[in-house]
């Protein structure tokens, strides 16, 4: 068999390095896997009937730490937020983000009253002061 073929890896900080490209091993199940991902088994979601209810955190911990190598403590801080996460909103109202944009020129009409134009607009009252 041919030695495998060279690459060529640069950084961001400049620096570079060259490495071998890793092969495939020939038995590899390699059309079992294009399939797997092409045709993945899937259970319709009319036979699911999902229900929350409290994690059960031995199952979760058995799943992640002793069958996949995860970190017990992050696991088991992560299901205490999910525990105290639980009632609480965490979507805000889309009109929240918007804010009322007052009217160039001075200040907004009063909610529920027109604003009077023309003829039938009340002018401003100018107070003159007197000098004593």
């Amino acid at each position: 068999s041919s030695p495998p073929p060279l690459f060529l890896r640069v950084s961001n900080s400049g620096r570079f390095w060259v490495r071998a490209r890793p092969q495939v091993p020939d038995e590899y199940p390699v059309e079992q896997i294009r399939k797997l991902f092409k045709e993945p088994d899937v259970i319709p979601s009319a036979e699911l009937s999902l229900k929350w209810g409290e994690p059960d955190e031995d199952a979760i911990v058995k799943l992640l730490v002793e069958e996949n190598q995860f970190q017990e403590t992050a696991v088991r801080n992560a299901i205490k937020r999910l525990r105290a996460s639980k009632g609480k909103s965490t979507q805000g109202r889309l009109d929240s983000f918007f804010k009322p944009v007052p009217k160039p020129g001075g200040a907004a009409a009063k909610p529920g009253k027109a604003a009077a134009k023309g003829k039938d607009a009340k002018k401003p009252k100018t107070v003159i002061k007197k000098k004593k």
